[in-house]
């Protein structure tokens, strides 16, 4: 939206006559949020995605912890970890957890960790002074120091694709992942695997429940020949359809009217709907793609000890907040 190359989708609503206050009720907010630009939709949200923890139950057992009992706090986390993790002759066999597998972004232990990225009120970047957001990246550096990063990488490429994940193999008891995960679990995993899915772990001063979403959206190009009726057909599909697609292919919608549906037809869904109320979404905008790329990269220096946690944000945050500045005609 920002470049120019979409069409407002709110204003050809408006002339089919739709109360876009009304259907924007109907969406869970963090979608709404990502297909407003201006104050204004741009979209209408399509399927979405949700971040969990998954942890094997068999292992669980085998070091002695209640299969039933997943840990809730990070300190329960380290706990846990340790017990699940077999290292013989300096050679990782089995880990416990390792927090930047699978799903273990930046944003994830951000928000876990009670931080904030973006002040939507100043438009400026936050993360690099935010004590949370500093805490979740020492939490994670001490994963790295503690079994090595070389060690780590070699346990990692002995698993390359989805019939070859550690967890699914039963060498890696803990990973934080998506709701598209329990598919691989259903397709590639042993058929004896047991495991259970619950809410990612959090700091006692963070946050309960943490997670975030993605996904994607319906937009109309800028200069489409045909509009209005582009967004007829976006409307049908972002409602009514998106009620059959759900049911169909078992993707989360951001359709609240498509929820009851999708659990009925796999009732093990309901945990990831229960978690869409209250998801974040990644700031929006214009550089959000740069700002992830550049937190991948402060992540990486910090995990390969490059550069202090300090210096790895400051440097993202200033770089990114510089293009964010441009692109807002700051500079």
């Amino acid at each position: 939206a920002h470049q120019g190359v979409l069409e407002c989708l709110e204003d050809y609503l408006v002339q089919l006559g739709v109360d876009v206050e009304k259907l924007k009720s109907k969406y869970f907010d963090f979608a709404i949020a990502e297909a407003t630009y201006n104050g204004k939709l741009y979209a209408l949200p399509w399927d979405t995605d949700v971040r969990v923890l998954y942890y094997n139950k068999k292992l669980f057992k085998k070091a002695g912890l209640d299969p039933d009992k997943p840990p809730v706090t990070i300190d329960e986390l380290d706990e846990y970890a340790e017990k699940l993790t077999i290292i013989k002759n300096g050679r990782i066999e089995q880990l416990g957890f390792i927090p930047w597998f699978g799903q273990g972004w930046h944003y994830t232990w951000g928000w876990a960790f009670g931080g904030k990225f973006y002040d939507e009120k100043t438009q400026k970047l936050c993360f690099a002074d935010d004590p949370k957001i500093i805490a979740s990246f020492k939490w994670q550096k001490k994963y790295a120091d503690k079994y090595g990063m070389k060690n780590i990488g070699a346990f990692q490429s002995a698993y390359t694709g989805a019939n070859l994940n550690p967890f699914l193999a039963g060498k890696l008891a803990m990973v934080v992942d998506g709701n598209w995960f329990l598919a691989q679990i259903r397709t590639f995993a042993p058929k004896d695997f047991e495991f259970g899915i619950a809410p990612i772990p959090y700091p006692v001063y963070g946050e309960a429940g943490s997670t975030w979403a993605g996904g994607w959206s319906l937009v109309i190009p800028k200069g489409a020949k045909h509009p209005k009726e582009a967004a007829e057909f976006i409307l049908y599909m972002a409602t009514e359809g998106q009620v059959k697609y759900a049911i169909d292919t078992y993707h989360l919608p951001t359709y609240k009217e498509a929820i009851p549906g999708l659990v009925e037809a796999d009732p093990m869904q309901k945990y990831f709907a229960e978690l869409l109320p209250k998801a974040h979404c990644r700031p929006v905008i214009p550089v959000g793609a740069l700002l992830w790329d550049k937190l991948t990269e402060a992540r990486d220096y910090i995990l390969w000890g490059k550069k202090t946690v300090e210096q790895a944000l400051r440097d993202a945050q200033e770089e990114v907040q510089e293009a964010l500045d441009k692109a807002l005609g700051k500079k």
